[in-house]
C-alpha cells in the first residue's frame, strides 16, 4: 500500500532537493539562441537542417552541452567551472565552433532582439502578448536568454550563506532585468516592453512577482510557493499542489508527481540545488559575457554584495520587476541603482583578477548603456548616434 504524501513531507522534500548548502565554488552559464536561415524569409529552418549542422565530428562537442528545442531555440550549457574566466573561455570556444558549423550549413544564430512567436494583442499598449490556443508556452529553457548558475550557499549566517545570497540575487534582479532587456519587439512591432521575454514568461500583466521577506528562511518560503503553485501536469484540473494533497483528486499525488511539478514552477531566481538566475535576455554579439560576469561578481564578492544591497534598498516595492521589464533603465530609480551595482561589479571583477577582455566588456557596457540610462532594447527602439557596444565583441 502506497504512503500518502502529506504537506509537511512535501515541503521538507522541496526544501531538501532545491537547496544544496555548501561553500560557493562553481559558476556555469546557459545561452539560448534562435537558429536563422536567411533563405527562408524569417521562418525557422527545417529540423533536418539543424540536425545536419550539429552532426558529431572529431572535434564536437567540446566543453558544453547542446540542446535543440522544438520551438527553434538552441541552447548551449557550460560545465560548472571553479573560475569565471574558465567558464567564459570554454563557452566562447564552443560558441565559436558552433557558429562555424552553422555558417558552413548556411545558417546563423540570432540573439534576443527576435522575440518569442506570440499572437499580437489588441489590448492596451504594454500588455503582455497573449498566446494562441495550443501554441508553445514560454519557459526558462525555451527562450533566448542568458542564465547564470551559482551555488546556493552555506547553511550558516555568514556572507556566503544561502539566506544572504538569496537576498542579494532578488535585490539585484529588477536592476539586471532592466539593464539587460533586449526583446522589445513582437512580430516586427514594439510590444510596449523592453523585455517581452521576461514579461511573457512571468505573466507580468496578471500578477506581480513576489518580493521575498529577508527575515524568512528561503527554503521554507520556496517550499510554500511550490505547493501553492498551480499544477500544470497533464490531466490535472488546475488545482494547486497543496489542494491536490488535501483533496487527493483525481488521485493522491506521489513524490514523483511533486518532482515533475517542481520543473514547471517558474521564477526569476529558481533553486535547483544551485541557484538558476534567468534575468538577462540574449545579448547582442558576444555581450553574454557581461550578465554572466556582473551577476557572478555581485554574488561572489562580499563588498560588491553589500554595495548592491545598499543601492537597491531605495527601490520602490511597487512592482519593481514589472517596471524593469517595461521601462528598462528609463525608470529613474532602476537607472540610479544600476549605476551603483555595475560600479560595484566592475570593482569586484578587478579584485577577482578576471582577464582584461572581460573587464573591458563590462566597462564598455556601462559606458554605452548603463551610464546613458539605456539597455540593448533601446538600440531597436531609438538607436543611439554612437558606435555599438564594442567591448563585447570577440570576448
Amino acid at each position: 500500500m502506497s504512503i500518502l504524501l502529506r504537506e509537511p513531507d512535501a515541503e521538507a522534500h522541496v526544501a531538501r532537493v532545491c537547496f544544496e548548502t555548501r561553500p560557493p565554488r562553481f559558476v556555469a552559464v546557459k545561452l539560448g539562441w534562435r537558429v536563422h536561415d536567411p533563405r527562408r524569409a524569417g521562418r525557422a529552418p527545417e529540423p533536418h537542417q539543424v540536425s545536419a549542422a550539429l552532426a558529431p565530428s572529431d572535434h564536437w562537442p567540446v566543453h558544453g552541452h547542446l540542446a535543440n528545442q522544438p520551438d527553434g531555440i538552441l541552447t548551449i550549457s557550460s560545465q560548472p567551472f571553479f573560475r569565471l574566466d574558465d567558464c567564459i573561455r570554454h563557452t566562447a570556444a564552443d560558441l565559436a565552433l558552433l557558429r562555424r558549423k552553422f555558417a558552413a550549413a548556411g545558417l546563423s544564430l540570432i540573439d534576443g532582439t527576435h522575440p518569442p512567436s506570440v499572437q499580437p494583442t489588441a489590448s492596451r499598449r504594454g500588455a503582455v502578448p497573449r498566446q494562441a490556443a495550443g501554441e508553445h508556452r514560454a519557459s526558462p529553457h525555451s527562450e533566448a536568454a542568458v542564465q547564470v548558475f551559482l551555488d546556493a550557499g552555506t547553511g550558516d549566517d555568514g556572507p556566503a550563506s544561502l539566506r544572504r545570497r538569496w537576498q542579494v540575487a532578488h535585490a539585484i534582479g529588477p536592476v539586471l532585468v532592466a539593464a539587460f532587456a533586449n526583446s522589445p519587439m513582437n512580430r516586427g512591432r514594439p510590444s510596449g516592453w523592453r523585455s517581452t521575454r521576461f514579461a511573457l514568461l512571468h505573466r507580468l500583466d496578471r500578477q506581480p512577482i513576489p518580493v521575498p521577506d529577508a527575515e524568512e528562511d528561503p527554503r521554507a518560503a520556496w517550499a510554500r510557493r511550490v505547493l501553492d503553485a498551480t499544477v500544470r501536469l497533464p490531466g490535472m484540473p488546475g488545482l494547486t499542489f497543496r489542494d491536490w494533497i488535501r483533496h487527493r483528486t483525481p488521485r493522491p499525488p506521489t513524490l514523483a508527481d511533486l518532482d515533475r511539478h517542481l520543473a514547471t514552477v517558474t521564477a526569476p531566481i529558481r533553486p535547483r540545488g544551485h541557484l538558476e538566475i534567468g534575468l538577462a535576455d540574449a545579448q547582442p554579439d558576444d555581450c553574454w559575457v557581461v550578465p554572466l560576469a556582473v551577476t557572478t561578481a555581485l554574488l561572489e564578492d562580499a563588498a560588491a554584495s553589500d554595495a548592491a544591497l545598499a543601492a537597491t534598498e531605495r527601490l520602490s516595492r511597487d512592482r519593481p520587476w514589472t517596471r524593469a521589464a517595461r521601462f528598462g533603465l528609463t525608470d529613474p530609480e532602476l537607472a540610479a541603482a544600476a549605476l551603483e551595482c555595475f560600479a560595484a561589479a566592475e570593482a569586484a571583477l578587478s579584485r577577482m583578477g578576471v582577464t582584461a577582455s572581460v573587464h573591458e566588456a563590462v566597462t564598455d557596457f556601462i559606458e554605452h548603456y548603463v551610464a546613458r540610462r539605456r539597455c540593448p532594447a533601446d538600440e531597436l527602439l531609438t538607436p543611439a548616434p554612437v558606435a555599438a557596444c564594442s567591448g563585447c565583441r570577440g570576448s
